[in-house]
């Protein structure tokens, strides 16, 4: 990746509070950081990534982390995203034919990239109808989880047991999320 440059929009202020939530996890030794998510966000953080693309990133890759290879697909998913965030928007992924969208699922390393067309587009739907096309105002004041997981209801993948407590905790711990109770 050297010799590359890529421009983000950097709020350091927010670069150097995760910067420091991560080094007190690197100190601690915490297993999180071998989980491939965490991996790919300190990729990102490095980079200054704007927190509403991470908060997209985030929602539609977990949307997908099932049943698959997550090494494999967070690897991926990172290495597309750091040469096109603009693929992981809901006004692309909605501008773009199912093909198209198929591709990129495949490149990702999606197990099901057929069907996760329409969890993409349905995901894409509800957050621009209903969140302005931002994650983040899912949680516009501190709720309780239970109060997220209902909110999660009409998201497709989203709203299962796992894959809802997974995509809580990463959106919460990256403080992408404002979870009350995320102990």
């Amino acid at each position: 990746m050297s010799g590359i440059k890529f421009q983000f929009d950097v709020d350091v202020v927010r670069a150097v509070s995760i910067a420091e939530v991560l080094r007190d996890m690197i100190k601690k030794g915490h297993p999180l950081l071998q989980m491939p998510e965490y991996k790919c966000l300190e990729e990102l953080s490095s980079l200054g990534v704007e927190e509403r693309k991470l908060a997209l990133f985030y929602t539609y890759v977990i949307s997908v982390d099932y049943l698959t290879d997550a090494e494999k697909l967070w690897r991926n998913a990172c290495e597309v995203f750091i040469h096109n965030p603009e693929k992981f928007t809901p006004d692309y992924i909605l501008s773009i034919d199912e093909l198209s969208l198929q591709n990129l699922l495949r490149e990702l390393g999606v197990r099901y990239y057929r069907k996760d067309v329409s969890t993409w587009r349905k995901i894409s739907q509800i957050l621009i109808e209903k969140y302005g096309g931002d994650p983040r105002k899912i949680t516009p004041q501190p709720l309780r989880i239970e109060e997220i997981k209902k909110r999660l209801n009409e998201f497709p993948n989203l709203r299962g047991d796992k894959l809802s407590n997974f995509y809580i905790r990463v959106m919460g711990e990256t403080g992408l999320f404002k979870v009350e109770n995320l102990n």
